[in-house]
């Protein structure tokens, strides 16, 4: 029955993992956005407008519809290979960001904003601070269910040969 509870908690934990991904990468592109626009200038009480916070959460909704499928199979490998190291949840993360981007490549004339450089490179760069948050709450103690908890004697994830 321990297992049970033990297999519970694990996805409680992705799931929190997913849901502080997908705020981080929303705060991060409010930022971007509201910079870009100069809605900063004059004001520092911006996180004190409602529609900051209505943004907010407009985007983590967005982004955790968008960006579900290629995260849930890299939290499948992660889970399985018992990846803890943050560069491979930030690479992922990009690369989770690069297919919502095919995505919406594929018709360009439906979205012609994402066929900016500089959209694209945002986006990709939240999707690494994404990957990064998923990461502090969830990745740091991935497959530990599955494999156990291995002594690091070099510092590394994996045991030296």
């Amino acid at each position: 029955m321990s297992r049970v509870f033990a297999h519970l908690w694990r996805l409680a934990v992705i799931f929190v993992g997913f849901v502080a991904a997908a705020v981080s990468a929303s705060l991060f592109m409010n930022v971007v956005l509201f910079s870009a626009f100069d809605l900063f200038a004059g004001e520092y009480g911006v996180a004190s407008r409602p529609s900051f916070w209505v943004s907010l959460g407009f985007f983590t909704l967005f982004f955790a519809y968008l960006a579900f499928l290629p995260v849930a199979i890299l939290v499948v490998v992660a889970e399985y290979l018992a990846r803890r190291d943050w560069l491979f949840y930030a690479l992922g993360g990009a690369a989770s960001a690069l297919y919502v981007l095919a995505w919406s490549w594929m018709d360009p004339a439906a979205h012609p904003e994402t066929s900016n450089p500089g959209f694209a490179a945002a986006a990709i760069a939240a999707g690494m601070v994404a990957g990064i948050a998923y990461w502090f709450v969830a990745g740091r103690s991935a497959g530990i269910w599955l494999h156990g908890r291995h002594e690091k004697g070099d510092g590394a994830d994996t045991p030296s040969p």
